[in-house]
């Protein structure tokens, strides 16, 4: 059951390299069944070679942020990454001007603007899916890309796809943050998201942060800190959560037959 990760923005670009290079690294040992990878990778086979053993991953994914910076990284992770896999070579979306951190002009233009060439990406990921099964999208809940066009594609996914499931995870920022409208950026996002998402996962900067300081006595922990932190937590709970969502839908499928 196929899941396309929709990454959105600096902060979900960010986590989304970091995620998937500890899926393939844990999927990899063979502990979780032959087809666990298949859910967020596709298998890939080297055509420079006959030898069927040589295999490669690519991420189901699309990458899409306003400054083409953070995905250029995003792919140099990936494809110096140990652990055999990449992201595929027409898989983002990008423009040359950042948001501002405006949820307004991320959610209002330039949600619009990227929408087709967005939508166009997801429909080649859905394509490749023997059995299509939802969305896992990636997002800041306080910036103007994650936020703002963040929320707009997943309305606009949603409308596209009515049947498929959606899961939002989102990084919830600090109560005392550099961006002074990232309240109402917050506010916003998730007003917007009840309405479309099958279900919303939160992740608190603050949270993560005593975690560091307190459990691990790190003082001044920096993203390459947190991060570890926040990507074990995705790959962790984000299909269960998926697949307790297909199953809630599933019964109540069944009992109004």
């Amino acid at each position: 059951m196929p899941i396309v990760t929709v990454q959105l923005g600096q902060c979900g670009n960010q986590l989304g390299a970091s995620w998937f290079d500890t899926l393939a690294e844990e999927l990899s040992s063979g502990g979780y069944g032959p087809h666990a990878a298949e859910v967020y990778f596709q298998q890939l086979h080297d055509s420079s070679t006959a030898a069927s053993s040589n295999k490669q991953w690519a991420a189901r994914a699309v990458l899409v942020d306003m400054e083409p910076k953070v995905i250029y990284s995003a792919k140099q992770q990936a494809a110096t990454s140990p652990h055999g896999w990449k992201y595929a070579a027409n898989s983002a979306a990008s423009g040359q001007s950042g948001s501002g951190n405006n949820w307004a002009l991320g959610h209002n233009k330039y949600g619009p603007m990227m929408g087709p060439s967005v939508m166009e990406l997801v429909g080649k990921q859905v394509e490749a899916c023997d059995v299509f099964e939802g969305f896992l999208m990636l997002q800041s809940m306080a910036g103007g890309t994650g936020a703002g066009a963040g929320t707009y594609l997943s309305e606009a996914l949603t409308d596209e796809y009515g049947s498929a499931h959606m899961v939002n995870c989102c990084i919830w920022p600090y109560s005392s943050g550099e961006v002074t409208v990232q309240p109402y950026n917050t506010l916003l996002s998730l007003a917007s998201l009840s309405e479309v998402s099958s279900g919303i996962l939160l992740m608190q900067n603050e949270v993560l942060h005593e975690t560091c300081t307190r459990s691990l006595g790190i003082k001044n922990p920096g993203f390459k800190v947190l991060g570890p932190l926040v990507r074990v937590n995705p790959a962790t709970y984000s299909l269960w959560l998926v697949m307790w969502l297909l199953d809630a839908q599933s019964c109540a499928g069944n009992h109004a037959a």
